[in-house]
């Protein structure tokens, strides 16, 4: 490129008239001159390109925002769905029944047992009992507590709601155990004594069947085939806790359950028409009974000292109370009696109960206004 002075080069500059011509004088060559063209223009689109870069680097870092806000969100539901999972999945392995899933359902919740927070044992007890049945959850708890009301072993009430086909019955007819549509009758009498069954085919019970003073019985179901059990047939059996007796029996004899000082509850059932004497006197345990409308007679001191009686409700067939028959029954405080016409009643029936009133039919005849030394009240 030519060195210029002040004035005069810078005129004979000036009066090119052509871009060649002024890149001619200078030196410059056509390449020089595209590359400072091309400068500029990169530089310009820098400029562009600089701006673009600062807004995308905004709207990255308003995404991860956003996505870190959301993420917080699911992390939070993710945690409330873990737990509710958690809790569910108990509920499964608890209530089987319950949860209505399907056996391939409950096969997979085997296979993922970690994700779902249950043991193996748990899951596999989902696939077992999982809609074999066909029953709820509360029947099934109910066939195992009540099990005397459907005439079938405990053991047998247990393997129902474990597996039907072990006592021999469709799906169908376990339902209907519950719904109390059907009935299942088993003949023969089942006991537990020192937790070893023993299965018997028996059509009476008697003092001498080998139960009287028993203290290792624990339980027993008296099969259909027994029509009467006899005087002190489970006397003093201090361990005996439940019973089924079923609805082929006629009589309970005079101290049949005496002193049977664990027993908690007994049904009695609608075909038995006499209670006898002392057949219930000492069973300490005993919270409440209920006399069914079958039986027409109560016999002397039945139902003494039975001191943890809240309850008791006299069937509408009863003609007689025996002498003593609820005698010293401390904690006796509420007694019903439907019968409409009075029983004849004992001396001492009701000495001792804490009840201060009876409660009778509207309309009753025979009671007046006290019964047995308590006040009479018409309102059932």
């Amino acid at each position: 490129m030519p060195n210029l002075t002040v004035s005069s080069d810078l005129d004979a500059l000036l009066a090119k008239q052509t871009l060649a011509d002024a890149k001619t004088y200078l030196g410059v060559t056509a390449n020089e001159a595209d590359i400072a063209t091309e400068v500029a223009r990169a530089t310009a689109a820098e400029g562009v390109n600089a701006t673009a870069i600062a807004t995308n680097a905004t709207n990255i870092a308003a995404e991860t925002t956003r996505a870190t806000a959301a993420e917080g969100v699911n992390a939070a539901a993710i945690a409330t769905n873990t737990t509710d999972i958690a809790t569910n999945v108990v509920d499964i392995a608890t209530n089987t029944a319950k949860v209505g899933i399907t056996p391939a359902q409950a096969s997979d919740i085997v296979t993922n047992t970690a994700k779902v927070g249950i043991t193996p044992a748990q899951a596999s007890d989902i696939v077992t009992n999982n809609a074999k049945v066909g029953i709820t959850s509360a029947q099934a708890s109910d066939i195992v507590t009540n099990s005397a009301k459907v005439g079938i072993t405990p053991a047998q009430a247990s393997d129902i709601v474990t597996n039907n086909a072990k006592v021999g019955i469709t799906p169908t007819q376990a339902s209907e155990i519950t719904a109390n549509t059907a009935k299942v009758e088993y003949p023969y009498t089942t006991d537990f004594i020192s937790g070893v069954e023993q299965t018997r085919n028996l059509t009476s019970i008697t003092s001498s069947s080998g139960y009287s003073f028993n203290s290792y019985l624990t339980s027993i179901y008296v099969g259909s085939n027994v029509t009467s059990i006899g005087s002190s047939a489970f006397i003093y059996c201090i361990s005996l806790i439940s019973i089924n007796i079923p609805d082929s029996v006629i009589t309970l004899g005079s101290a049949v359950f005496y002193g049977c000082t664990s027993l908690t509850s007994i049904i009695i059932p609608d075909s038995v028409t006499s209670i006898g004497s002392g057949a219930f006197s000492g069973c300490s345990s005993l919270t409440s009974i209920t006399i069914p409308d079958s039986v027409t007679s109560i016999g002397n001191g039945a139902f003494a000292l039975c001191g943890s009686l809240t309850s008791a409700t006299i069937g509408n067939s009863v003609t007689s109370i025996g002498n003593d028959a609820f005698y010293n029954c401390s904690s006796l405080s509420t007694i019903n009696c439907l019968a409409t016409t009075a029983p004849t009643l004992g001396t001492n029936a009701f000495l001792n109960v804490s009840a201060t009133t009876i409660q009778v039919p509207v309309g009753a005849a025979g009671y007046g206004t006290t019964y047995g030394g308590l006040t009479v009240s018409y309102v059932l």
